[in-house]
């Protein structure tokens, strides 16, 4: 984060940072503008619609802001681990999460792992965590910049070291460890595990497609439009632009944009904004018209937009 995109305010070492959060334990605030200071959770309670669209209140169970986008900085491999999703959230409790990540930065050997590579059950996974070869079981998926992996609820996953991620995912921080690759703390503590939980929360039979492939849906001289995922919380497009384009929208969904590589210019609010690589900004459902223009001859934007 500190090299690629000049994040002087992140610590060091610093492993993630929360782009968009509407979290008691990690909240956003608006940095400019009459309503500088003011946080999300605050807008989410007094203009929730005009903020998230009216997708969200037609689905909302509650009035809290319903993704949470993150950088991921991983120096070392992560622990393995699962997250519930909605059906076993129901039951056994926690909060649901699917997510995805898309590789920012890559070092030649950066992988992650998502999902098992064969028909695995409570038995034989509990055997592999006794003895270490958990690994084996796991997809191995190699990286590279631009590369977009699908994490849904329920699917055994872990990020490699040496990799930048974008994670776009659904508000939740409920995460079950499964194994930790028996690392201690200085006093020679490890972390807790959560082997019981994890076991209900995974989906055994998971066939939802792993890395995803871009499906184009636009291009023309100033821009190209490539549809990376749409699931049911979430959608996520790249778009390559080159000249600036007008965008139009019913107000359904808020856009969420993450800006890759590149400057842009957003005009089309009271503020106009310039957003430099490695900045996200949230544009409300209620501003249905703005122009996006690159500053440079090009960049390269993710958009992130509510389902």
């Amino acid at each position: 984060m500190r090299e690629i995109y000049r994040r002087v305010d992140a610590p060091s070492p610093c492993s993630e940072a929360w782009e968009v959060t509407d979290r008691d334990d990690g909240m956003s605030i608006v940095s400019a503008g009459p309503l500088r200071g003011t946080t999300l959770r605050q807008l989410m309670e007094e203009r929730g619609e005009e903020i998230a669209g009216s997708r969200w209140k037609r689905n909302a169970k509650n009035l809290v802001f319903p993704v949470l986008v993150k950088i991921i900085d991983a120096g070392e491999r992560l622990s393995i681990q699962v997250h519930p999703d909605e059906e076993s959230a129901r039951r056994y409790g926690g909060e649901p999460k699917t997510e995805m990540w898309y590789v920012l930065d890559a070092e030649p050997e950066a992988y992650v792992y998502a999902g098992f590579n064969r028909i695995i059950d409570t038995a034989a996974l509990e055997r592999s965590l006794k003895d270490g070869s958990i690994e084996s079981i796991l997809n191995k998926i190699p990286l590279k910049i631009h590369t977009a992996i699908y994490v849904p609820g329920g699917r055994v996953h872990a990020i490699g070291g040496g990799c930048l991620l974008l994670e776009i995912q659904q508000n939740s921080n409920t995460t079950y460890r499964l194994y930790d690759w028996n690392r201690v703390d200085k006093s020679g503590k490890s972390r807790p595990l959560h082997i019981e939980q994890a076991i209900h929360a995974i989906r055994w039979h998971d066939d939802s497609p792993l890395s995803l492939q871009p499906v184009l849906q636009e291009k023309s001289q100033a821009h190209t439009i490539w549809e990376i995922l749409t699931c049911p919380y979430f959608s996520v497009k790249r778009i390559e632009l080159s000249d600036g384009k007008e965008i139009k929208h019913n107000g359904e969904s808020c856009h969420i944009v993450f800006v890759v590589s590149g400057r842009v210019n957003i005009e089309g609010g009271l503020i106009p904004a310039s957003i430099s690589a490695g900045t996200t900004s949230l544009i409300p459902a209620g501003m249905k018209r703005y122009i996006m223009s690159p500053v440079s001859s090009s960049c390269v934007l993710l958009d992130i937009t509510l389902v």
